[in-house]
């Protein structure tokens, strides 16, 4: 599969830092009303086993952000992320 790649900028210990990395325009639709879509642009890992939101966005779609299950997520350099 292909993606557009997008110049990012980003500023890293108040650094300036410019990548190119795959965006990809995806849907989102509110469970209960399936015509309520938002269309964002997320970032491609093509590694990913899961797929993670901002909870603007899920408040915005109805979804009940605080009767969420909470985890733990671990990355590939072994730093953890409470989700």
């Amino acid at each position: 599969m292909n993606f557009p790649y997008i110049k990012v900028l980003d500023f890293p210990h108040h650094l300036k830092r410019e990548r190119i990395l795959p965006w990809i325009r995806f849907g989102i639709f509110n469970p209960k009303n399936h015509t309520d879509i938002i269309y964002p642009v997320g970032l491609v890992d093509s590694g990913s086993d899961i797929t993670f939101i901002d909870h603007e966005l899920g408040e915005k779609l109805g979804y009940d952000i605080k009767s969420g299950v909470k985890d733990q997520v671990i990355g590939v350099g072994g730093g953890k992320t409470d989700i």
